[in-house]
């Protein structure tokens, strides 16, 4: 791999890093950036895979009124966060079954 592109990867991962840190500052401050209506979060982030992690305690809503029929309301940070700390442990694992397989073709 070249160091221009080993470049380019660090480039991606500082610019990822610091949209999560912009998301976090907003989530912080309270601002209503932060919030996506359970609809917003569905077309954004895929239904499917936003019921699994709340189902999981990955992810969490609150409720923009006090009854239980009020609107769900997620966090923008926690979700980008949970999608970036899976993205980096797919990638994590998938460079370590590389080596295992690199590995085995060696010991052969």
């Amino acid at each position: 791999m070249s160091a221009y592109t080993l470049a380019k990867q660090e480039q991606k991962k500082i610019m990822e890093q610091a949209v999560l840190t912009a998301y976090a500052v907003i989530a912080v401050l309270g601002r209503k950036e932060d919030e996506l209506s359970a609809n917003e979060a569905y077309q954004l982030y895929d239904r499917g895979w936003i019921i699994d992690r709340t189902n999981r305690g990955l992810l969490h809503f609150s409720r923009k009124g006090a009854t239980s029929k009020s609107a769900k309301i997620y966090s923008r940070f926690e979700i980008e966060a949970l999608k970036r700390a899976e993205k980096h442990l797919n990638e994590t694992f998938n460079a370590v079954m590389e080596k295992e397989i690199e590995l085995k073709r060696l010991l052969k």
